[in-house]
């Protein structure tokens, strides 16, 4: 979490100064990584079988696994939703 101005109540958080760019933003957050997707495949042992209806989504910078979702799941990366709040936070 990255915040600007007072603190939050809560304590946590890194601050960032206003005006900051969006790639500092996202590094304070500890959010400067993105989403990546991969097929969807097992094997029994003799053969690869795809599950073609089926991608997991992972991170691109540890390579944790995130879920395992339909084809028709649409990925927004933590830039677009961090760039997203900056926006709406400025007008």
């Amino acid at each position: 979490m990255a915040y600007t101005g007072e603190k939050p109540w809560h304590g946590l958080g890194q601050e960032v100064h206003p005006g900051a760019s969006l790639e500092e933003w996202l590094k304070q957050a500890h959010l400067n990584w993105s989403y990546k997707e991969a097929p969807v495949q097992f094997t029994d042992q003799e053969l690869l079988h795809n599950f073609d209806e089926y991608k997991v989504i992972y991170r691109d910078d540890n390579m944790a696994r995130m879920s395992v979702v339909s084809n028709r799941y649409k990925t927004v990366q933590p830039a677009e939703m961090v760039d997203l709040a900056l926006v709406s936070c400025s007008s």
